[in-house]
């Protein structure tokens, strides 16, 4: 539990850190494009009033001139300049096209709408360009100037739209980021929640059986000690509560053991049959006084495993135990171990009470029981499932639970060990 809370917090300071650069940015590609917009209006203002300049020319000394007033104005501006006929053809050019320019959009959008603004490639130079186009009339023939510049990387199509792509991807990775955050909030306020009702069932269960052994204690104290059969009696009680006790207290230390470890210790290789008859001696006994009938199908695919011994018996048993518990009187507990390519698959299945649909996804919660009487009178600690789930999950493997109330519950535990055959 502290090392999965050492983990969320260290993602949310991780997705705080993520979420100031991807800010960063994001203020970065927003003040660029303003400097861009700035930029463009400052190109056009120079464009419009360079087209005026020129047509005043042009108005002042007559289209026959027309090629001497483009050279200056190039050398003056640094811009292109064109006069383009009604009819596309070109009567001035300071690069020397005589393309027919009729089809160019700031070309057909002047004589249309009386001016026109265009970026794009030029077909002449093949480099990006800004034009403005303006209608007027010389010698009372129309015609349109054009003035063109040449623009840098940062200015051409293809490159702000890159940066418009990635200012929505940074946008993006911001909602993104925060979403993280959040949801790692929620995760920690889910593990404290987790941790508060841990402590309040620890608490509840270490208290039941102290204050029984307590209580018959006291009343010993009082003289039912000298009542032999009654004492007797009392001092079984305090027996089975301290066993019990024990019990809880070994698995609450097993469970916090299992939850802190990153790798299990003490592997190495075991013949599973020595494994599996380990568990079966120990299980046997109660099977037999509940008048279950225990079988075990191994495949004989399955020789050797290398894992934790101690941790598999551990898996095996509390299944197993956990399955009689819950069988009825002349029931059967079935374990399978089969082999699945690389993977150990354990099924555990009884015919007994079943388990109903709404308890099935919290039936691996620490102290989670489905009917908390019959638990406790069946000798359960609430933590038998939780153990076997985080062994589960030490090895990478998987545990599901398939159940239908009245008619038994199978358990399949999937272990990713190395097998020898």
């Amino acid at each position: 539990m502290h090392e999965g809370r050492f983990n969320l917090q260290r993602k949310m300071i991780t997705g705080y850190v993520l979420i100031m650069l991807v800010g960063a940015l994001f203020a970065g590609l927003l003040f660029f494009l303003r400097f861009q917009i700035q930029t463009d209006d400052n190109i056009e203002a120079q464009m419009r009033l360079t087209a005026r300049l020129f047509g005043a020319e042009l108005d002042k000394y007559g289209i026959e001139d027309a090629a001497g007033i483009v050279d200056t104005v190039e050398k003056i501006s640094g811009m292109r300049a064109t006069v383009i006929a009604f009819d596309g053809s070109v009567a001035a050019d300071s690069q020397d096209s005589l393309q027919n320019h009729r089809d160019r959009p700031e070309v057909s959008g002047a004589f249309k709408f009386g001016e026109a603004i265009a970026t794009r490639k030029s077909d002449t130079t093949a480099h990006y360009y800004k034009y403005f186009a303006g209608a007027l009339q010389i010698d009372g023939e129309d015609y349109v100037i054009r003035i063109a510049k040449e623009l840098h990387p940062l200015n051409q199509v293809g490159t702000r739209l890159f940066f418009l792509g990635l200012l929505i991807a940074v946008a993006i990775s911001l909602v993104f980021a925060w979403i993280s955050v959040v949801k790692n909030i929620s995760n920690i306020r889910r593990l404290q929640q987790i941790r508060s009702e841990f402590v309040s069932n620890v608490t509840h269960e270490l208290k039941t059986p102290l204050t029984s052994i307590k209580g018959f204690v006291d009343t010993l104290k009082q003289g039912a000690i000298g009542d032999e059969a009654v004492a007797e009696h009392f001092l079984d009680i305090i027996d089975i509560e301290a066993d019990r006790l024990t019990a809880l207290i070994n698995d609450i230390m097993e469970l916090s053991e299992i939850e802190t470890m990153r790798g299990d210790k003490g592997i190495s290789d075991y013949i599973i049959d020595d494994i599996i008859g380990d568990v079966v001696s120990i299980i046997t006994p109660g099977a037999e006084k509940n008048g279950i009938k225990l079988t075990v199908r191994k495949s004989p695919a399955v020789s050797i495993v290398r894992i934790n011994r101690d941790r598999l018996k551990q898996l095996l048993i509390n299944l197993l135990d956990n399955s009689i518990k819950y069988s009825n009187p002349g029931g059967s507990v079935i374990l399978d171990c089969e082999l699945s390519g690389n993977n150990v698959i354990f099924t555990v299945s009884d015919d007994g009470i079943g388990i109903a649909a709404e308890h099935l996804a919290r039936i691996f919660e620490r102290f989670y029981r489905v009917d908390k009487g019959r638990s406790r009178k069946r000798g359960g600690t609430g933590l038998g499932l939780s153990i076997v789930k985080h062994i589960v999950e030490l090895y990478r493997g998987d545990i599901s639970v398939k159940s239908v109330e009245g008619q038994g519950t199978t358990f399949v535990a999937t272990l990713p060990i190395a097998v020898q055959m």
